[in-house]
């Protein structure tokens, strides 16, 4: 149910708070990730915000199957993508860096927006729409048409559109893997 998955996103959430709380003496909860979750948490300097930001993602998941507008999706590609990236930087060393961070958070979203637009017929299938409603009405395509593949000539000026957006932030990212170190 979805209520028993959203309680498994918090009963993680609660672990994960009780770990960053305790610092390197934490006792820790069951499970064979959270020596590894202790050790790299006191190593590195991550933003446990972005930490909660990955379970806030996940929860949305359950609960959230359309977006109205592109702010909203943004929101959510940030939470299920852009902070893995951020987190990586962290360990990697340059998570300080303003550039680096906001090429990584762009770099995040392209890659959800890549994904959705692979996924978008199973996700219609699975009852999730991830391209934004206001999008849909504009160019006149019917979400409904997803469950069935339909890729008509609005199927195809929308899918243009979100490829366009999907390549700008590949380009607004680029050049991060220069700023990484080896």
């Amino acid at each position: 149910s979805v209520q028993a998955g959203i309680d498994r996103v918090e009963a993680f959430r609660r672990d994960l708070v009780r770990v960053i709380d305790g610092g390197p003496d934490a006792t820790l909860p069951e499970g064979e990730v959270w020596p590894a979750f202790q050790y790299v948490i006191n190593r590195y300097p991550i933003e446990p915000a972005h930490l909660h930001a990955m379970l806030d993602g996940q929860r949305c998941d359950m609960i959230k199957h359309t977006y109205e507008t592109f702010d909203e999706l943004y929101d959510y590609c940030y939470n299920v993508a852009s902070v893995v990236g951020l987190v990586c930087i962290s360990v990697w060393g340059v998570g300080n860096d303003p550039v680096v961070r906001r090429l990584g958070e762009y770099r995040g979203i392209a890659l959800q927006l890549t994904n959705i637009l692979r996924d978008v017929v199973e996700d219609a299938q699975r009852g999730r729409v991830y391209i934004p409603a206001d999008e849909l009405r504009q160019f006149g395509y019917d979400p409904a048409d997803f469950k069935e593949g339909v890729a008509n000539e609005a199927f195809d000026k929308l899918m243009a559109y979100q490829l366009d957006r999907a390549r700008r932030y590949y380009e607004m990212s680029s050049g991060l893997e220069k700023l990484l170190p080896a």
